[in-house]
């Protein structure tokens, strides 16, 4: 019995599939692809993704990532952004979205003169002894509650699709806004 030979040196050796250069780009865009894949799915995670919750209508609802306010949605508002820089509470029915952030340097009044929307400013002395400006429009309110050194802007849109279709308009959401307003507190 002779024993196995190896190729002889002046055949060429056949190229197995492992060894192809079409197979080693295939697996080099493959890997591109999945290290691709997942640094966006972590760029989403770390930079984009605002947890939501469901509010109970008792706990608060932090504003600002070092605690600089709380306040406490109705029953069954959506919080999103909890503790972050900006926190959005969106009523159940999703008419109406509630856009909250701190006002570190003082809480900025609204202007007087009218240049960032329409409507007269009012100012009025909350139970709690904040103030609070605000401005209305048929479809917006914009507030800033505050203590004077420091505040929380209080930005509130209408949907006006969902408004139509739920035949709602800005002064059925008064109350809800209003009792919103008044749980605003400063750490």
């Amino acid at each position: 019995m002779q024993a196995p030979q190896g190729p002889r040196p002046h055949e060429p050796r056949a190229e197995s599939p492992t060894d192809s250069p079409k197979r080693t780009w295939l697996i080099l865009i493959a890997t591109g692809a999945a290290l691709s894949i997942g640094i966006f799915v972590a760029a989403y995670f770390l930079f984009f993704f605002r947890p939501t919750t469901i509010a109970d209508g008792v706990k608060p609802a932090t504003v600002g990532s070092q605690p600089f306010a709380t306040v406490v949605p109705a029953k069954e508002w959506s919080v999103i952004g909890d503790g972050s820089d900006v926190v959005e509470l969106v009523s159940p029915d999703r008419g109406i979205t509630v856009t909250l952030t701190p006002e570190r340097n003082g809480s900025q009044p609204l202007d007087t003169d009218g240049s960032t929307g329409g409507g007269k400013v009012h100012t009025e002395k909350l139970a709690s002894r904040l103030s609070v400006s605000h401005r209305d429009t048929d479809d917006r309110i914009s507030a800033t509650v505050g203590d004077g050194r420091r505040g929380v802007h209080v930005e509130t849109r209408l949907d006006s699709a969902q408004a139509k279709k739920l035949q709602r308009d800005l002064a059925t959401y008064r109350p809800a806004l209003t009792e919103l307003i008044e749980s605003i507190r400063l750490n």
